[in-house]
């Protein structure tokens, strides 16, 4: 919204009764986005896109005149990329994904700014256009930790790992504090099975951002492989246990527990994951009765009669009722 840009609300509202044929090109721009932003963001998705458009035709300078916007924007206390990107990620939840990134992926041609690029890519990404991110990226000829990092996560989303890993190794190397670099890296080696260096892509992230929970599972996920050792398994049940209160009803998570307890031979701890379970609303999902056989199967395998009595318990009493 424009409200939420205070700036450069004032100076739309001073610039809005000009004639636009006495405005240059940067200032048709920015007053096209406040117009656009003053309808609503999500409104104002395709407003914007025609404005932009009608920017790149008229502009004879595009590089020159968007960033002279931005700076006009900057001096407004406004990013105009912020702004950007905010209506592009309303036009990648709504119907206006495709015509957004053509416009954006134009105006990267017309300005050659690698942000504009990076954009572009990380919208056909979202949007499932794997290969189009590809390209995009492709278009990029300096090395980017972000873009690469983008380039990484399509190469592992077309399933082609070993891409993915050169990619991303020369990310992490640009810029050891990408959390999504090493992340994406560590899902490259998981896929080709190589847990060692997976485990060791993970402990970075867990290093950057101690608390995450996604992290926590992926580590489960990756100690859990079948070359995944006693430290590993110790490792990834205390980081994954952390968050078990927070995800008390996710079976995934309940489940890695469980198979971590397995693993470590540690029945004490099983009872305690059953125990802290929210199963009224685990019993509801489907995706558990996926996972339950192997789990049982480990069970009785150790002999662990009162975990399968308890579990299978747990999964048949009646959901409660609210009063």
């Amino acid at each position: 919204m424009l409200a939420d840009h205070p700036g450069l609300e004032r100076w739309h509202a001073s610039r809005r009764q000009v004639p636009a044929a006495s405005l240059d090109a940067a200032e048709r721009l920015l007053l096209g986005t406040c117009e656009s932003l003053a309808s609503g963001a999500a409104q104002g998705v395709r407003p914007w896109i025609d404005s932009f458009q009608r920017f790149l035709r008229e502009s004879e300078a595009p590089l020159r005149d968007f960033l002279r916007a931005e700076t006009l924007a900057q001096e407004h206390d406004t990013d105009l990329l912020e702004i950007v990107s905010e209506f592009g990620e309303h036009a990648a939840r709504g119907d206006a994904g495709a015509p957004f990134v053509a416009v954006i992926r134009a105006a990267a041609e017309a300005t050659g700014l690698v942000a504009l690029r990076f954009l572009a890519a990380w919208m056909a990404l979202n949007l499932g256009a794997l290969e189009d991110c590809l390209a995009d990226c492709d278009e990029v000829d300096q090395p980017y930790a972000s873009v690469l990092t983008i380039q990484g996560q399509a190469f592992n989303e077309l399933a082609r790992p070993r891409e993915a890993i050169q990619v991303l190794q020369t990310a992490v190397n640009l810029s050891p504090n990408e959390i999504l670099a090493w992340f994406q890296l560590a899902k490259a080696h998981h896929l080709l099975d190589e847990t060692v260096p997976a485990w060791a892509a993970l402990l970075e992230c867990q290093r950057l951002a101690p608390q995450n929970p996604e992290v926590a599972l992926f580590m489960a996920l990756v100690a859990l492989a079948k070359d995944g050792d006693a430290t590993m398994h110790r490792r990834a049940f205390q980081e994954l246990r952390a968050h078990h209160k927070m995800f008390r009803g996710n079976p995934d998570v309940l489940f890695a527990l469980l198979n971590l307890c397995l693993a470590r031979d540690a029945e004490g701890d099983c009872a305690s994951v059953l125990a802290d379970g929210d199963w009224d609303t685990l019993k509801l999902d489907r995706s558990l009765v996926k996972q339950l056989p192997a789990v049982l199967r480990g069970f009785n395998e150790k002999s662990w009669h009162g975990a399968a009595k308890d579990l299978l318990t747990r999964l048949t009493q009646p959901v409660a009722v609210a009063g």
